[in-house]
């Protein structure tokens, strides 16, 4: 391990106090990611880590950060801080979590667009199939960590041959709550011959140092155009 033992026990607690609520693939999935965060911890290491020997994360592994103790709110501040239109599919979430009252799901013919505790409950055989398939739980300390808290984030499904006019914006809100850690997870899947936008914002409400752990996986068949954006 590279970070040390108060570190490790740190999330060792909090894994084991998180609600063991999903599908029991869900909780193997998870129980994978936590297994391989004990063995890789963060990459702090310089020597011999070439994806991140540029990048100094030992503030993050000496960092006490801790689950929300509240779900906040996001602010007008912070929403006005990042790009936004109404007319968009939004899902909003706040310190990690989905908040359907600040969230703006339109229908709209070939794409589906939910949380990840609903996607998983209306289409559960199609997540299972793809989530976990591209982050890498093996070589990356933080992939895995995000995986050992799967709890929430978004799932958008874009039907083979659709052509989505409208952007999908995903918006990660952190509020002002000290020291807090959250692990959205998104899965995008693009089909044959499609096109769409996804649009993913990160935001901080306020200027206390926060953790916001984001994996996102995105699957893209042949013929399909995805344009991605990622903005913080």
């Amino acid at each position: 391990m590279t970070q040390s033992l108060d570190t490790y026990d740190r999330y060792a607690q909090q894994y084991a106090a998180q609600p063991s609520a999903g599908a029991g693939w869900l909780r193997d999935l998870r129980q994978t990611g936590f297994d391989n965060f004990s063995r890789l911890g963060f990459p702090t290491a310089r020597r011999g880590n070439e994806a991140w020997k540029y990048t100094n994360v030992a503030p993050i592994a000496r960092a006490e950060f801790r689950p929300p103790s509240r779900n906040g709110a996001a602010t007008d501040a912070a929403r006005a801080s990042t790009v936004w239109s109404d007319d968009w599919n939004t899902l909003v979430f706040v310190n990690g979590r989905y908040d359907a009252e600040l969230s703006s799901v339109h229908d709209a013919d070939g794409v589906t667009v939910a949380n990840l505790p609903r996607a998983v409950e209306s289409e559960g055989a199609a997540v299972r199939r793809r989530l976990g398939t591209l982050a890498s739980v093996e070589d990356n300390g933080f992939a895995a960590l995000n995986t050992a808290f799967i709890a929430d984030g978004a799932v958008v499904n874009v039907a083979a041959g659709a052509s989505v006019e409208r952007p999908i914006h995903l918006s990660f809100i952190s509020t002002d709550e000290e020291s807090v850690i959250a692990h959205p997870r998104v899965l995008v899947v693009a089909g044959a011959e499609s096109e769409a936008t996804v649009i993913e914002t990160y935001v901080g409400a306020g200027d206390n140092a926060y953790l916001n752990n984001a994996v996102s996986e995105i699957v893209v068949e042949e013929g399909a155009q995805l344009d991605h954006y990622r903005i913080m």
